[in-house]
Parts: structure tokens; C-alpha cells; sequence
């Protein structure tokens, strides 16, 4: 089951997940709107749908900390970049950093961002950082908010260069680092066309 936001996760879920589900396995699922507290819901009870993601060696049931990213994703360049990017979709952010001089007291840099990832899955935030870093992105040390695992990358070079290696596929995203950087969302980012996939034959799956 995919979750997300209705309004901010509404045109992803039905442009990008949706159509890739639909274009490499043939299966439809309508996107079932949860009005009582505004998610969008995407299930996918497809036996071979479910056989494929068994193959990568995601786990079925409770997750939790049992969840890692396979071995044969984390050695393949193209699935890993595809995995952080997926995972950013869902478990990142962007903010204009900012400062406390004094309580209460909140001061934003413009045209200063922030990217973080943050999960409860502690192991996974440890691999994203090892992605990150092979591709020489700057990576702060992972920190802990309540019962969440952090990595923040603030160093604006290396944040440039998460949105050139790495790249957007969900608008959102897209739309507020333009909107951070007072930049004008290009119609390739926000007309993905999963040119950093794997190809046809690879036979795996990308988002």
C-alpha cells in the first residue's frame, strides 16, 4: 500500500505511480481518496506485482526495521540514484534553512536550502548516506528528532548537486526548490520521463 497527501501527493501518485505500475505489469487500481483525514491510498493486491518486489528482497508484513535496501539496488548505479530519488519522494524535504538568535526569534536565508531525509528505519538512513556520499553530495552526520533517524544536506554545492545527480520526479518537490531559489520549475523536471531508469530489458522497476 502507497500512501500520501491528497493535495500534495495527488498528481505523483497518479501521473507517476499509477502509470508505471500500469505500464510495466499491466495493472489498474484506482487511487482512493481518505476524505477523513485528506491521503491519497494506493493498493496492489497483484500476486506478480507483489512477487516482484519479494525478488529485490523487500519484506512482506510489519517492516519496521526489518526493511533495508537490497544488495542488488545499492551495487546498480541506476537503481540506487532511482532508490534515493523514490525515497526522497516520500521520506524527504525541502526548507529554507534558518536561525534562532533568541526564543521565538526565527531568521530564514534566502535562496538557502535545506535537503533532509528523515525515517524511523535507522539502517536505511544509514545506506541513503553512503549513496549520497559516493556521489561526493556532503552529507551532515545523522542526528535523532524523537524516535527519527536525520540526514540534512546543507552545503549548497552538494545540495546542487543532489538536484543535478539525483534529480525530481515528484512536482512538489520541484516546485518548492524553485519557489526556494526563485527559479521558474523547468518542464523537464516536471514532465519526467524516466530517462534515468533502468532500461526496458533490465526487467526491474524504477520511480
Amino acid at each position: 500500500m502507497f500512501t500520501g497527501h491528497w493535495k500534495n501527493d495527488g498528481e505523483y501518485y497518479r501521473n507517476k505511480i499509477a502509470a508505471t505500475i500500469l505500464r510495466e505489469f499491466d495493472y489498474d487500481r484506482k487511487l482512493y481518496h481518505r476524505k477523513d483525514d485528506n491521503t491519497i491510498r494506493y493498493t496492489l493486491v497483484a500476486k506478480r506485482v507483489v512477487a516482484f518486489f519479494k525478488e529485490l528482497g523487500l519484506p512482506t508484513g510489519e517492516k519496521g526495521d526489518r526493511i533495508e535496501i537490497p544488495e542488488e539496488i545499492l551495487k546498480n548505479e541506476r537503481f540506487a540514484l532511482a532508490c534515493v530519488r523514490g525515497i526522497f519522494n516520500t521520506d524527504g524535504s525541502l526548507y529554507r534553512r534558518y536561525s534562532k538568535k533568541y526564543a521565538g526569534h526565527r531568521k530564514a536565508y534566502r535562496k538557502y536550502v535545506v535537503v533532509q531525509f528523515k525515517m524511523k528505519n535507522h539502517k536505511v538512513i544509514c545506506q541513503l548516506k553512503g549513496i549520497l556520499e559516493r556521489y561526493e553530495i556532503k552529507v551532515n552526520r545523522i542526528t535523532k528528532v524523537l524516535n527519527c533517524s536525520v540526514i540534512r544536506i546543507t552545503e549548497q554545492a552538494s545540495v546542487r548537486k543532489f538536484v543535478n545527480v539525483i534529480g525530481f520526479t515528484h512536482p512538489y518537490h520541484e516546485k518548492r526548490y524553485c519557489g526556494i531559489i526563485n527559479e521558474t520549475p523547468s518542464a523537464e523536471n516536471l514532465d519526467y520521463d524516466f530517462k534515468d531508469m533502468p532500461a526496458k530489458e533490465d526487467n526491474r522497476l524504477g520511480l
